[in-house]
């Protein structure tokens, strides 16, 4: 029997063929949402250290927390993954420069040594309600973890489909 017969005998395509491949369409365009998901929950907010927890019970305002806590890039925004390892007061005068005139030095005589943030980051989320990167801190030295969502996801769907695959054939 050749295939020309075998069709003629089945019957050319009809209202259930249509009807089963529109419902089995559904569940693939659902899947490819899902895999385009990360992109939408792992955004990365604009972020800098939180000021020192010293200075979280000042009378300073948050601009002002942020001037002497977080140095400058070459844009002019704060740093992302730095912060001063001691508050810069001389930060806080019109000029920005210290009583001695250099500009890294400071009225108490402290360093400009910067460090790590130790007490967090702060987001800015004015536009956004959350996502996994300021929810679970992903950023600066845990930013590579940022992929493993994504990783895991795809692993458990690798998973799933073997083995729902194998049960749904039986």
């Amino acid at each position: 029997m050749g295939f020309g017969e075998l069709l003629e005998q089945v019957g050319s395509t009809g209202r259930f063929q249509v009807l089963q491949t529109t419902l089995l369409c559904i569940p693939v365009m659902l899947m490819a949402s899902h895999n385009l998901l990360q992109n939408f929950v792992a955004l990365v907010p604009p972020h800098f250290c939180n000021a020192h927890t010293n200075l979280s019970q000042s009378q300073m305002n948050a601009e002002e927390a942020l001037l002497v806590t977080v140095p400058l890039d070459q844009t002019g925004k704060p740093e992302r993954c730095l912060r001063y390892a001691a508050p810069q007061w001389y930060l806080l005068t019109k000029n920005r420069s210290s009583s001695s005139g250099k500009e890294g030095d400071t009225n108490a005589g402290l360093d400009v040594d910067l460090q790590g943030c130790s007490d967090g980051w702060t987001y800015n989320m004015t536009h956004i309600k959350s996502t996994i990167i300021s929810d679970w801190n992903l950023v600066c030295d845990q930013q590579s973890l940022k992929q493993m969502g994504q990783t895991a996801y795809m692993g458990g769907d690798l998973l799933g489909s073997v083995v729902f695959g194998g049960l749904s054939d039986r």
